[in-house]
């Protein structure tokens, strides 16, 4: 899993990197992991592991698009 943090209407973002895109990490599950240092002080690989597993395309367009703008971002793997 690769996770990736950017902003997005100078919001910070988390999302997860995939093979189709990028799926932005949203709801609660985005409050609980508002960034990778949170994930990783949460132990909440697994977690969203599992819940971006599921996910269509529907997330990707908002997080392709910032990057496509030249915001900035990190892919760290996991």
């Amino acid at each position: 899993m690769k996770l990736a943090c950017y902003r997005h209407n100078a919001a910070p973002r988390l999302g997860v990197y995939t093979g189709d895109g990028l799926i932005e990490i949203a709801g609660g599950l985005a409050e609980t992991y508002p960034s990778i240092r949170a994930v990783i002080e949460k132990s909440g690989f697994a977690e969203i592991e599992s819940w971006a597993a599921p996910q269509g395309s529907s997330n990707i367009s908002v997080a392709v698009n910032a990057i496509n703008n030249r915001f900035t971002f990190m892919i760290t793997s996991l």
